[in-house]
């Protein structure tokens, strides 16, 4: 981190304070030791899985209501889009995790993932194309009293969003303590959407750093 009355910012070479001296590595509450995985697979199944590697669950919204804190959800292969999660909630020294394990799509949809009122989730790894409006859509379920958060978005690729919304690659409304580093957002607003890389929306005390926009 900087000194105090110094501001860290990103240059060609990485990231630097005031643009004079590296600031170091971003750590989140993110960088933790996995304690359970639960896992989903486009070719699982919702009914007989139990979530391990061998029966694994068929979609998000099941691993999710198995997670407790401490739990990460790895998906493999490709799935609709319009995956939501309502009050997933971690703690602060045991995230729920949602990454792609050996690789997962999530195509099509209105939003690709929707998270409603998240606390201590990270997202990872995953790659979203084709929604109409957000590729990642994070927010406080319309109560602005509880914003959602802390929640991390890191190593991400959104592409080709915006086929008839939108068209924001990552939507963020009523959000408090976010991380969003290291994504790729391609073609935000494609088949003439007005969309953004990041829309933000009664958002505070958010890092975004490291991400890489381009049409």
């Amino acid at each position: 981190p900087c000194e105090e009355g110094s501001e860290c910012v990103m240059v060609d070479t990485g990231p630097v304070c005031n643009g004079a001296t590296y600031c170091g590595a971003i750590t989140t509450f993110a960088d933790v030791t996995v304690s359970r995985v639960v896992f989903v697979d486009s070719d699982g199944d919702d009914r007989t899985g139990d979530g391990s590697m061998a029966l694994p669950f068929a979609s998000l919204s099941r691993a999710a209501g198995e997670a407790t804190p401490g739990t990460t959800i790895r998906l493999s292969g490709g799935f609709q889009g319009d995956q939501i999660v309502e009050h997933l909630h971690g703690d602060a020294t045991a995230p729920i995790i949602i990454q792609a394990w050996g690789g997962a799509t999530i195509v099509g949809g209105v939003d690709g993932i929707r998270l409603v009122d998240p606390r201590w989730v990270v997202l990872e790894w995953l790659t979203l194309q084709g929604q109409s409006s957000s590729g990642i859509r994070i927010d406080d379920g319309g109560d602005a009293a509880t914003p959602a958060g802390p929640v991390v978005v890191r190593r991400v690729t959104i592409r080709d969003v915006g086929t008839g919304g939108a068209g924001d690659c990552m939507k963020l409304s009523g959000v408090d303590d976010f991380f969003v580093l290291d994504n790729t957002l391609t073609a935000c607003g494609t088949g003439g959407g007005t969309g953004t890389g990041i829309d933000m929306v009664g958002c505070h005390e958010g890092l975004i750093a490291g991400n890489y926009f381009h049409d």
